[in-house]
């Protein structure tokens, strides 16, 4: 859910008139969850679909960053 809260956020403030460049999102944790995400190869083609769904332009750059220690991140988001 904190990646949808970060697009959501960020796509409500572009069409305020601000700037963003690049989204720094994270991977699922849970492999079994997570084979079919954007940041697989397999399935770039979805970033079309997300722009879409959460009407954020194609130029922002989704960066997908792994999660090394899951009750560390829980902390902190």
């Amino acid at each position: 859910m904190y990646n949808d809260g970060v697009i959501r956020d960020a796509a409500a403030r572009i069409r305020g008139g601000e700037e963003i460049k690049k989204l720094t999102l994270y991977q699922n944790p849970d492999r079994l969850c997570s084979c079919e995400m954007v940041y697989d190869e397999n399935f770039k083609y979805m970033i079309y679909w997300m722009d879409e769904y959460y009407d954020l332009p194609s130029e922002v750059e989704l960066e997908y960053e792994p999660i090394t220690d899951l009750g560390a991140w829980q902390q902190t988001h």
